[in-house]
C-alpha cells in the first residue's frame, strides 16, 4: 500500500522461517534479513535448538557465526525470524549542530584523531586558561646588556627563556668580529 507524506519511523516485520544446508567447514551462513541481537532469531540444526550467543553469534548485519561449523547435510539448518520491531531514524541532511546537540555529548572519544584543526577553531575560543603552562615566564628577554636564550618544543611551544648577560668588555682581537658583536647587541634595543 503507498504511503502519503513520510515513510513510518516504525516498520513491523513478521515472523519468516529458512533454510540452510550445511557443508560441515562453514561456520557462517548468510541471512535474507539483518540480525541485531542473536535472541531476534530462532536456529536448529538438525532440528536440534541452538542456545544463543553459545552456540551462533550475529554481528548486526545478515551473518550468523557459529561457534562449530554445522554438518553435511541438506536443509539442516532452520532459522525463524521472531517478530520484532525495527526502529530506523532517518536524519535531514544537516540537522545536527549546536542547538540540538546537549552539552557534553561529543567526547574526545568520538572524534577522529584529525578532526579538529586549527581552521575549525574560532578565533578567542581558545584562552589562556586553556593553555598548558610551560614554566616560561612572560617578560621582555634581550637587550643591549643581555641575550635571550630560548627553547621551543616539538609543538612549537617555547619551553625555556632566559636573558644571558653580555660581557662588557669582549676580549677580541679582530676589530671586525668586535663591530659585528656591538651591532648585534645594538640591536636588541
Amino acid at each position: 500500500m503507498p504511503y502519503l507524506g513520510n515513510l513510518p519511523l516504525s516498520s513491523s516485520f513478521s515472523a519468516k522461517t529458512e533454510k540452510f544446508s550445511g557443508d560441515g567447514s562453514s561456520l557462517t551462513i548468510t541471512l535474507s534479513r539483518e540480525v541485531h541481537n542473536a535472541s531476534d532469531i530462532e536456529v536448529l540444526v538438525n532440528n536440534v535448538q541452538q542456545d544463543p550467543d553459545v552456540a551462533y553469534t550475529v554481528n548486526g548485519s545478515n551473518t550468523i557465526t557459529f561457534t562449530e561449523a554445522p554438518n553435511l547435510a541438506s536443509n539442516n539448518i532452520i532459522v525463524t525470524y521472531r517478530n520484532y520491531n525495527l526502529l530506523r531514524y532517518i536524519l535531514e541532511q544537516d540537522s545536527i549542530n549546536s542547538d540540538t546537540l546537549t552539552d557534553g555529548s561529543v567526547t574526545n572519544s568520538k572524534l577522529a584523531a584529525s578532526a579538529v584543526t586549527g581552521d575549525k577553531i574560532t578565533t578567542y575560543t581558545i584562552g589562556s586558561t586553556n593553555l598548558t603552562n610551560t614554566g616560561v615566564s612572560s617578560g621582555n628577554y634581550g637587550s643591549s646588556t643581555n641575550v635571550p636564550v630560548i627553547n621551543v618544543d616539538a609543538a612549537g611551544r617555547v619551553t625555556y627563556a632566559a636573558n644571558v648577560s653580555i660581557p662588557s668588555e669582549v676580549p677580541f682581537s679582530n676589530t671586525t668580529a668586535l663591530a659585528q658583536a656591538q651591532a648585534i647587541a645594538l640591536s636588541f634595543n
